[in-house]
């Protein structure tokens, strides 16, 4: 199931594994955009992370 997936991305005899990289590009995009945005409670994790960075 996941090997016919990954035949459908186009580029394999061109780009061969590199083909994924727009895909990771993305996803961690999306990641650093929740990260930033979304509140969980009062924080965000860059409120979070920068307050744990200035503690040590």
């Amino acid at each position: 199931m996941v090997r016919r997936l990954l035949q459908l991305v186009p580029g394999k005899q061109r780009f061969g594994v590199y083909r994924f990289l727009p895909f990771f590009f993305l996803l961690g995009g999306a990641m650093e955009w929740f990260m930033i945005n979304v509140r969980i409670g009062k924080e965000t994790f860059c409120n979070e992370r920068f307050y744990l960075v200035m503690d040590t």
